[in-house]
C-alpha cells in the first residue's frame, strides 16, 4: 500500500485500515500485488468528507484614504465549501470568493472582517482581519 507514491510502513495485507484525514482527498492510495504471473497497481483517490481548513489567512491591511484594497481568504473543504466576507456586526455579504475587494475606501470601511467558510453538514470557519484606514491631515491656518 501506497498514499500518494510513498509506501506505507507495515502496511502489506491485503486490507488496509487506517484514519483518513483531508490529505487522502488530495493524495491518491495505491495498492499493488503481484504474484509468479505478474504485477497489477490500482490507485484510487479516498472521498474524505473534512471541514473548513483555513489556507491563507489574512493579513492586516493599512492604508490610506481613496486607496483600493483586496482582502484575501482561502478556505479547503469538503464537500465543497462557500465563503463569504461580511463587515463584522452587517450580516451584508460584500463577497462569495476568495477576495474582498474595497475600492477608493474611507473611514467608514475602517474596521473588522470576516471571512466564513460553510462546508455543508459539516462544520463552519472563521476568521477575522483588520482594515486601518489613515485619514488625510488638516490644517487650519489662523
Amino acid at each position: 500500500w501506497a498514499k500518494g507514491g510513498v509506501l506505507l510502513d507495515g502496511a502489506r495485507e491485503t486490507v488496509f485500515v487506517t484514519t483518513a484525514d483531508h490529505s487522502f482527498f488530495t493524495e491518491p492510495v495505491s495498492c499493488q500485488v503481484f504474484n509468479v504471473v505478474g504485477s497489477t497497481n490500482v490507485s484510487i483517490l479516498v472521498d474524505v468528507h473534512f471541514g473548513p481548513i483555513l489556507v491563507i489567512e489574512p493579513r492586516p491591511v493599512t492604508v490610506d484614504v481613496d486607496a483600493d484594497v483586496t482582502l484575501n481568504c482561502k478556505w479547503s473543504g469538503n464537500p465543497p465549501l462557500t465563503l463569504t466576507w461580511t463587515k463584522k456586526g452587517s450580516s451584508m455579504v460584500l463577497s462569495n470568493n476568495n477576495q474582498l475587494y474595497l475600492k477608493s475606501v474611507s473611514q467608514a470601511d475602517a474596521g473588522q472582517y470576516v471571512c466564513k467558510a460553510i462546508v455543508p453538514r459539516i462544520g463552519v470557519g472563521e476568521t477575522e482581519v483588520t482594515l486601518t484606514v489613515n485619514g488625510q491631515l488638516l490644517f487650519n491656518y489662523y
